[in-house]
């Protein structure tokens, strides 16, 4: 048979059905990607032949798949050879344009136990690398509407679900199923009772079931099973709350919702996709009653590469819809709009023609902002005085000089700064700091540090050293840098970042018990085309886990993030697109960095939280 051999690709991989190994032979253009599928050729000949298949002992697999369904996928027409399947073990031919199951898959020595126990230690060893190996995504790695029963039979019952795969697990090993017990910023992991796990063998012979209780709840061991699956109601956790697998028996600090599984090609699809996105929880905003308050739409998404396809509507309590600013990438909440609980709801779609598409139920996302509306006499009589230590953001001096400016005009609360730094409103702000650097270093970036002596942050030198006699709140808006400097692939969580913050404040606390504390998150970066993804997410899991720290310390946390345009509250400058294209563009100068009104928002905020712990003062709170 002639055939032209013009396919110049590479070949590459060595595991190629027989057909495929002799389509490259037949089309490949240059002899090196001849010569190694001949040589593989002749290698697979080699194995038949001595490895003959002799009754039900087969050779060595052609390919090996995780189910049916994916080696359907991928052969939907046939191919050569022996095919295996990981959940059930099995062998697979193509025989009469169908793919027929073989039964057990045995090695060449004839051990029928060998392959199967090997694929299920291949996929227990890629769980092992992760403390999560489940979490629920219904329509995806779920069935609904039914349970297993104690008999290992499929039940109808309404708002329950099923996993129809089998996932693996070490004999005699403690797992715990857990989730978020609400979708608001101060929820809490809690383990999961009531959820039935059928237990099963090596080769997949139901055992027994269990469940989980209220002793320990979610909490259970596989005894002599290394598979399982399980049912539970899906009235007590939405998918939202993050139902989840891990192992071991002690509730992990946190979830993600990241997509874990080996069982699913749909599954595996959609953890990489840009579906899996997140909002941020529900978040209390303070606000000055005459001041107005902007909220942008990206602050509010999460893990979303583009942002573009997701749609997200602003409800007020009495579920009327607020209307987007004239950019259309947020809203205005105006003056004098009081105590008002906002529900924002994200949906994921398309715009394939000219209208939008959107997508199921799975893709449709809630969270809420409680607009904290501050009554401009609040702290009536009060006089307070503020510490705000920072970075750059700080150091620019545009958002304390704004925060400055506003109490300078307060008729009823008398509010001062103390610092040694900045020109109308003092600070202690110091560009390229973080918190480690101020409980660790003497000097950086050409900056002192007053709050080092004798080889750690002391507060106490710092304001007899200064002569400040007093200070009611101090602000740490620091983050940026923490993150800059941070290795996700050694500390992920920021544990070291953290036990910097407890120090500092650990230190102010004992100077004086009553300080109040306030930690501000760090700001969305310039997001022109989409831009920064990286930047933002970091910035956003740290941002979850301070506003986490706040809650389980008793600080006040300020959502920065919130209120500044990631579009429009940056600086822009005109430029060439290079040598030869002379189109002049609009490139972001300053990725970092927001312009003078991103800065005047993060003052309007600064004042407003100062305003309300003021308030709390004077009430004795």
């Amino acid at each position: 048979m002639t055939v032209e051999y013009r396919d110049e690709t590479p070949f590459k991989g060595d595991n190629h059905t027989p057909t495929e190994l002799a389509n490259a032979i037949r089309t490949k253009k240059y002899g090196k990607d001849v010569r190694e599928p001949i040589a593989q050729a002749v290698e697979k000949i080699s194995k038949s032949v001595i490895g003959q298949n002799i009754g039900s002992v087969v050779a060595t697999p052609t390919k090996v798949f995780t189910n049916l369904n994916e080696l359907e996928k991928t052969y939907p027409n046939g191919a050569d050879g022996v095919m295996v399947t990981v959940d059930n073990g099995h062998k697979y031919f193509w025989q009469n344009n169908d793919w027929v199951d073989g039964g057990n898959y045995q090695t060449p020595q004839g051990n029928a136990d060998a392959t199967v126990s090997a694929l299920h230690n291949q996929m227990l060893d890629v769980l092992d690398q992760q403390n999560k190996i489940w979490q629920r995504k219904l329509y995806v790695n779920v069935n609904t509407g039914a349970w297993l029963n104690d008999k290992n039979m499929m039940v109808t019952q309404s708002n329950w679900c099923w996993t129809p795969n089998y996932i693996p697990v070490k004999k005699n090993s403690d797992y715990i199923f857990v989730a978020y017990d609400s979708g608001n910023a101060n929820s809490k992991v809690v383990g999961i009772s009531s959820v039935y796990i059928n237990l099963y063998s090596s080769d997949k012979s139901f055992i027994k079931q269990i469940y989980t209780n209220n002793s320990n709840p979610g909490i259970f061991n596989t005894e002599s099973a290394e598979y399982i699956r399980f049912s539970m109601s899906m009235n007590t956790f939405s998918d939202e709350q993050y139902p989840s697998l891990f192992k071991g028996n002690t509730l992990p600090k946190e979830i993600e919702n990241d997509i874990y599984g080996l069982f699913d090609t749909a599954y595996k699809q959609l953890g990489n996709s840009l579906a899996d996105f997140k909002l941020t929880p529900s978040v209390s905003l303070p606000k000055i009653a005459n001041l107005p308050v902007q909220i942008y739409d990206d602050a509010l998404i999460e893990y979303a590469v583009n942002t573009d396809i997701i749609k997200v509507f602003l409800y007020d309590n009495f579920s009327n819809l607020i209307t987007k600013n004239n950019s259309g990438n947020g809203w205005k909440i105006p003056v004098n709009s009081g105590n008002r609980a906002l529900d924002f709801n994200a949906i994921l779609g398309s715009a394939p023609e000219s209208y939008w598409r959107y997508a199921p139920k799975l893709y449709r996302k809630q969270s809420r902002i409680f607009i904290n509306e501050i009554p401009i006499n609040a702290g009536k009589g009060q006089n307070i005085k503020v510490l705000i230590i920072g970075d750059s953001l700080t150091n620019y001096n545009i958002y304390p000089n704004r925060t400055g400016e506003l109490a300078n005009s307060d008729e009823n609360t008398t509010i001062k700064f103390i610092g040694t730094r900045g020109d109308n409103t003092k600070h202690e702000g110091r560009g390229g700091w973080s918190a480690k650097i101020y409980t660790t270093k003497t000097q950086y970036n050409s900056y002192d540090n007053p709050f080092f002596n004798n080889g750690k942050f002391d507060f106490s030198n710092y304001m007899n050293t200064n002569n400040f006699s007093d200070v009611d709140i101090v602000i740490i808006n620091l983050g940026t840098n923490d993150i800059a400097l941070n290795r996700p692939d050694i500390d992920n969580n920021f544990s070291e970042d953290f036990k910097a913050y407890d120090e500092m404040i650990s230190s102010i606390k004992a100077y004086d018990a009553n300080i109040k504390i306030a930690l501000g998150s760090t700001i969305t970066p310039a997001r022109l085309n989409n831009a920064n993804i990286d930047v933002k997410t970091r910035r956003q899991r740290w941002n979850r886990l301070m506003a986490r720290y706040c809650l389980d310390n008793n600080y006040t946390y300020i959502p920065y993030w919130l209120v500044v345009d990631p579009i429009n509250d940056f600086k822009y400058e005109d430029v060439q697109i290079d040598d030869y294209n002379t189109t002049i563009i609009k490139k972001v100068a300053d990725n970092t960095h927001p312009a003078d009104s991103g800065y005047k928002k993060m003052g309007d905020l600064t004042y407003a939280t100062i305003k309300k712990i003021a308030e709390n003062i004077r009430i004795g709170k």
